[in-house]
């Protein structure tokens, strides 16, 4: 089982996207499939997690689990990941930080296993924080 907790003023996006990874690797390295995922809820009844649950995003979830997924079972074939942005707005990690205007921006992930390196570029917009 994991358990993840959120305080006030905490990223709860990122908490999950952490979590996700966590989920990816242990699938991996335990030969389990999305189908052994369970929520707290399957085996206590209790509502939990409780913010997936209520705000209908356990798929969400899932797809970020699916995405590391296949992200950490490509870095064991020997490829590596790396963000490239120019823009002050998105972090290292590729969170996207407050804004006061519409944008739009350039994010390249670049690909890369052995002599090997491709770059694929997105354009993105950050909408004006509501």
């Amino acid at each position: 089982g994991i358990e993840s907790c959120v305080n006030k003023g905490s990223d709860l996006w990122y908490t999950w996207q952490k979590t996700a990874k966590l989920v990816a690797h242990l699938l991996v390295d335990n030969n389990l499939t999305f189908d052994d995922v369970k929520q707290h809820h399957y085996y206590s009844g209790k509502n939990c997690p409780q913010t997936m649950r209520m705000n209908g995003l356990w798929n969400h979830f899932m797809d970020l689990v699916k995405c590391e997924y296949k992200a950490y079972s490509l870095i064991k074939e020997g490829y590596s990941f790396k963000l490239i942005t120019n823009s002050n707005l998105i972090s290292e990690n590729g969170r996207v930080k407050l804004n006061d205007e519409s944008k739009i921006e350039t994010i390249t992930i670049q690909i890369q296993k052995d002599d090997m390196i491709e770059n694929i570029s997105f354009e993105i917009e950050l909408s004006k924080e509501a």
